[in-house]
């Protein structure tokens, strides 16, 4: 388990370093929308001038790694799959399908002792559920405090992983090894800044023993602490526990903690929302404070622990605050929520 303190010890004496012809550039992203990778093709246009891609994938294994691959060489189409990925992950192998580009892959594995206790941080709705909203919202802050100390375990997996990973790629592409400069681009969420800090600090040592200029790393999409701490209600919760300089207020805190309960309680009927985060955030951000607590009072009232999310939605309806939630999706969505069939 990741609480082990010889597992920590480990990774902390991992080698990272970068092939000495790399040059690495890191695109931050909120990877949340299709919107977040930016104009359709743009992607794909990069990748037609990138030697090696390297996505953020926690949990892959080795058949969705080949997937990847075989998209990437044009193999398997995307839309065999795509229903599979939320918005973000369809437009990523969209772009990716027939752009020929090699593939790096230097996340946690799925078979890593990182997942289950990754996993098992995942809401405690007895807990959640037993000490009354603030109650919540304190578990809530301990969750994600905890999130955030998975966190840096798994910053720590994958910069141990990004050497051996793009030396195991060059070394099996002969034209690789002769290249003066490597272009690798690597895409990764916003909040991994500890993973650009390191990594800019290893290329500068690397280079100090060398008269090469490389390996080097460049970076590219959000980098201010500024620019992260606003993208979303969970980023900002995020980032309050994380070990840069970036704080939220008491009142920034509270109203941060307040949003992520609505979300917890919202995807517990509405379970997809979870992979549509743009559409989750909106609705959240029509809540007042009593709204989200009244919805809390709801939830309380009900054992909905042996019920299908449509049964539970037809609870929800006795409060005004989920009427609101549904007339919202309704609109948004084009379709009928309150169908007899959902009941």
């Amino acid at each position: 388990m990741v609480e082990n303190d010889s597992y920590r010890e480990q990774l902390v004496k991992r080698d990272v370093f970068l092939p000495s012809n790399v040059e690495l550039t890191i695109r931050f992203t909120k990877h949340n929308t299709r919107e977040d990778l930016g104009l359709p093709g743009e992607l794909k246009s990069r990748l037609k001038n990138t030697d090696i891609f390297v996505p953020e994938y926690m949990g892959i294994d080795e058949a969705e790694a080949n997937l990847y691959k075989k998209i990437s060489r044009g193999y398997t189409s995307p839309h065999q799959v795509i229903s599979y990925f939320p918005d973000f992950g369809q437009q990523l192998l969209e772009e990716l399908h027939r752009s020929y580009v090699n593939l790096a892959f230097v996340d946690v594995e799925f078979s890593d002792p990182f997942i289950s206790s990754y996993l098992a941080n995942r809401a405690d709705l007895d807990i959640f559920f037993t000490g009354g909203f603030d109650g919540a919202l304190q578990e809530t802050a301990e969750k994600n405090k905890r999130f955030m100390e998975l966190n840096a375990v798994r910053e720590r997996i994958i910069l141990s992983r990004i050497g051996p990973a793009l030396q195991e790629v060059i070394d099996k592409n002969p034209k690789f090894k002769s290249k003066k400069r490597v272009h690798v681009l690597m895409l990764i969420g916003a909040i991994h800044q500890n993973i650009y800090q390191e990594l800019v600090q290893v290329a500068h040592q690397q280079r100090s023993e060398t008269t090469d200029d490389t390996p080097s790393v460049l970076v590219e999409g959000l980098t201010k602490i500024e620019d992260i701490g606003t993208i979303d209600y969970q980023s900002r919760l995020n980032m309050h526990y994380s070990p840069y300089e970036f704080r939220l207020t008491d009142e920034e805190l509270t109203e941060s903690l307040i949003k992520a309960v609505g979300s917890i309680l919202i995807t517990q009927a509405f379970p997809w929302l979870t992979t549509q985060r743009h559409i989750l955030n909106e609705i959240i951000n029509l809540l007042s404070t009593d709204e989200t607590r009244s919805l809390y009072e709801t939830f309380r009232e009900f054992d909905f622990s042996n019920y299908h999310e449509h049964k539970k939605r037809h609870f929800l309806r006795t409060n005004p605050t989920w009427l609101k939630i549904e007339d919202f999706l309704e609109d948004k969505l084009k379709y009928q929520i309150r169908s007899p069939t959902s009941l």
